[in-house]
């Protein structure tokens, strides 16, 4: 790869998420016998003149079978090697440097995913079909909200029934492991929330399954009001400003809201979705409650939620392993989160044997 390019693609897997690693390389001969070839999640290419033509080059790669990286060409869109490329070898897609950054984000993004899904289908046909059904439900979810259509309640449940349904929850373990280096922060956010919030539940002894399938439908849908906020604000790098920052307090309201007017939610999911965000000490959003003034179910999704954000990868932020996670939460409880739930997050993290949540 030319260090000409090595300036942009640093920046574009930067914006995707700093735990990428990108390794630069002068030649394609090189890629073929880098170390680390295996464990790589894509293979970005250019034009620059090579000892290993372009089919041959992803005619090998492809020979090292189901787990080789995604090849993806980089390069200006419409030019004859760019064409070549595309039409005549096996490419999993392409990044453009003439087309705005975040398409050049999302070409990327979409490739890199496949590397997380083929993970979570090597778990096993519940974690696929869990999944896959998560998947389809917020894709749904979002295009109802943007129409201002109705969030049928039905949907939502016949997913909670494939999650509650599985006994196994080391499934949950693994599956919140490896969907954190899928692209999209909203899926992976939510299913981890649902997935997080439901073993915690099992963990302090939420036994009813009604209660169960509350809880995961809760984590899921928790940031519903999130779909209305503009992803140039949601995605920002940088610091929001004063309005950024006051859409993203409204949307516990805006996620209310929506779960009133579609209907058949139970009160103390539309609980959850309201009051994730408020603290003990009466200085959280969007009512100010403190203490126990806020639900249950309101505490728990609180430390959920924390513990999720810090763990998955934003656009903005890296990665935080778990014991980093829990010493900056121990500095939030008494004033913000509920210390016994915190608590009963790290048995439940460090007790499980599959644990913990995020790779260390």
């Amino acid at each position: 790869m030319a260090t000409d390019d090595e300036q942009l693609l640093k920046s574009l897997l930067t914006y995707i998420g700093r735990s990428y690693h990108l390794t630069v390389v002068p030649n394609r001969k090189s890629v073929l016998n880098h170390a680390n070839l295996n464990s790589a999640a894509a293979v970005l290419f250019t034009d620059r003149p090579n000892d290993v033509s372009a089919r041959e080059f992803c005619e090998r790669l492809g020979r090292l079978g189901h787990h080789r990286p995604r090849i993806l060409a980089v390069g200006v869109r419409g030019t004859p090697w760019m064409e070549l490329v595309e039409w005549q070898t096996a490419i999993d897609g392409a990044v453009y440097f003439d087309s705005p950054l975040e398409h050049q984000i999302q070409a990327f993004a979409l490739v890199v995913s496949h590397r997380a899904e083929e993970a979570i289908a090597a778990l096993g046909d519940n974690a696929k079909a869990i999944w896959e059904e998560s998947r389809k439900l917020m894709r749904d979810v979002e295009t109802l909200v943007r129409a201002g259509q109705p969030v049928p309640h039905t949907a939502v449940h016949a997913v909670a029934a494939s999650v509650v349904e599985q006994s196994d929850d080391t499934v949950f373990f693994d599956m919140i492991r490896v969907l954190r280096d899928h692209h999209s922060e909203t899926l992976v956010h939510s299913l981890d929330m649902g997935l997080t919030a439901l073993l915690l539940g099992r963990h302090v002894g939420v036994r009813g399954k009604s209660d169960q399938y509350l809880l995961f439908e809760a984590g899921m849908l928790h940031d519903l009001g999130k779909t209305e906020i503009p992803l140039a604000i949601l995605n920002k790098p940088g610091k929001l400003t004063a309005d950024e920052f006051a859409a993203i307090r409204r949307h516990p309201l805006s996620s209310e809201r929506i779960l009133r007017e579609s209907g058949g939610y139970d009160q103390q999911l539309i609980l959850a979705s309201v009051q994730h965000h408020e603290k003990n000490d009466g200085t959280g959003y969007p009512h100010g409650l403190a203490s126990r003034q806020i639900s249950e179910i309101g505490r728990l999704m609180a430390v959920c939620d924390v513990y999720c954000a810090l763990t998955e990868r934003r656009a903005y932020k890296s990665q935080t392993s778990s014991q980093e996670s829990f010493a900056i939460m121990d500095t939030m409880t008494g004033h913000h989160l509920d210390p016994v739930l915190v608590g009963r997050l790290k048995e439940m993290v460090y007790g499980c044997s599959a644990a913990p949540l995020a790779a260390d």
